[in-house]
């Protein structure tokens, strides 16, 4: 499901009519100097609701922009959604339009620069999502940087290309169920409390490198993404793996098998005093090329820890396999 957009279009597409209303109801913000004089002045973000349903508008200089979940638009709570981003946009941008005035429903003058991909995956119980959070405050490698608050993990935050998290969906939905910006049933309360919730979100630099626009990709090509991030940083199912095995793995996907033992001897230096440390016991080229080894081999980033003893590698997560609906979740029990 697509959780979040962040959609402009240019001020000239927009009827003149709807523009000055929306520049009557939103205030601005204006700074002056000692003298009283003002320096600059720019319209404030307006937040457009309806109920607990919530779309912030942006009245740019040169564009208006519109941010806020389309889940919420469509529903009743954000726990599950649309995966399609047309059906994501023409929902937000309809209902802005219900309080503002007529909006360009041609997604060619629209550009996106930022969507949320997110899944939700249905473990045992609340502390199963607890116990696999613990472990994914562990997981780190590459240009991934992972930082942690309260029980949420977040990848790379400050990137402007693509970031990540994962949280517990079940405390989530309650904060935003006390805040009156939802509404759910106590079975969907008590249901999401098995919810381990993982979130990419694609940006601004991500959306400029494409060769196609926003409203060509469809859901699969999302949900690849998200299974390409999250398949690097927990993989796709994960099982206990024994030494001798994991040489031959290495033996098999390398292109000799001195390169394989290599890799394999990497490995448990990697076991044994962390990733950062033995990456400084070699050359680049050798740390390329067993890391490639190791992960065609199937490990991933959570291998990489010193003394790694995680939890969650006893519990197979398979991303390709989420839940996508309230009937799902409930099946899943």
């Amino acid at each position: 499901m697509l959780d979040w957009l962040t959609m402009r279009v240019a001020r000239r597409h927009i009827a003149p009519a709807t523009l000055q209303h929306l520049l009557d109801r939103v205030g601005r913000v204006t700074k002056t100097n000692n003298d009283g004089e003002i320096v600059w002045c720019i319209s404030a973000r307006e937040s457009v609701r309806s109920d607990s349903h919530q779309v912030v508008v942006h009245v740019g200089s040169e564009k208006i922009e519109l941010s806020g979940s389309p889940a919420r638009v469509l529903g009743h709570n954000n726990v599950f959604g649309s995966g399609d981003a047309f059906i994501c946009w023409s929902a937000m941008v309809r209902h802005v339009a219900k309080e503002i005035g007529s909006l360009p429903l041609h997604p060619e003058l629209w550009e996106c620069s930022r969507v949320d991909v997110t899944h939700n995956y249905a473990l045992a119980d609340a502390s199963e999502v607890r116990q696999a959070l613990m472990y994914l405050r562990h997981v780190e490698g590459g240009r991934l940087q992972v930082r942690t608050h309260s029980e949420s993990v977040y990848w790379s935050a400050g990137s402007r290309s693509r970031s990540a998290k994962a949280y517990h969906k079940g405390p989530h939905l309650e904060r935003q169920l006390s805040r009156g910006e939802a509404y759910a049933t106590p079975d969907q309360v008590e249901q999401s409390q098995r919810l381990l919730r993982l979130e990419l979100s694609l940006r601004l630099h991500w959306w400029r490198r494409q060769l196609k626009a926003w409203y060509e990709f469809s859901e699969r090509e999302f949900d690849q993404e998200h299974e390409k991030f999250f398949g690097e940083v927990i993989g796709k199912v994960e099982v206990p793996v024994m030494e001798k095995d994991m040489v031959r793995a290495c033996e098999k996907v390398a292109v000799s098998k001195g390169q394989g033992v290599a890799a394999f001897r990497t490995w448990m230096l990697i076991r044994q005093v962390g990733a950062e440390q033995a990456r400084s016991m070699m050359s680049r080229a050798s740390w390329t090329r067993h890391k490639r080894i190791l992960f065609d081999a199937g490990l991933t980033w959570a291998d990489f820890q010193a003394s790694n003893v995680v939890q969650l590698r006893r519990r197979t997560i398979v991303l390709d396999e989420p839940v996508r609906s309230w009937d799902e979740l409930r099946r899943a029990a």
